[in-house]
């Protein structure tokens, strides 16, 4: 069976990981068509033959199979982006003008990360 077998059998509402350059994204397959697989709200265009973005010389997207370990470390990787840019906006903020909901905000935030 060939490595792309997966992509014949996606159906309209099945979910997929969009992989670009920078991030992987959860999102639902939108429209099949014999040749091409339009992902999410943007219908972004895919070969069905390979699972890659038609058109495009550099950065180009391309899917791989949903799984619920490939969806927790997304999850994961999107939660730290989260906290790091978090903690850099504290770092650049003087801690004295935050309000008393933004210092429980940010402490429930590190809390659940185990990090306070």
């Amino acid at each position: 069976m060939s490595e792309h077998a997966w992509l014949a059998e996606l159906q309209v509402g099945d979910q997929i990981i969009m992989c670009t350059h920078t991030s992987k994204e959860i999102r639902r397959v939108a429209r099949v068509t014999p040749t091409h697989i339009l992902v999410g709200e943007a219908a972004v265009r895919f070969r069905r033959k390979d699972g890659w973005q038609p058109g495009r010389d550099f950065h180009r997207a391309f899917l791989t199979p949903y799984t619920p370990e490939a969806a927790d470390a997304i999850h994961h990787t999107h939660l730290r982006q989260a906290t790091y840019s978090a903690l850099s906006y504290i770092h650049r903020y003087d801690v004295d003008r935050l309000t008393d909901d933004q210092c429980q905000s940010i402490l429930t935030l590190l809390r659940s990360l185990g990090l306070a």
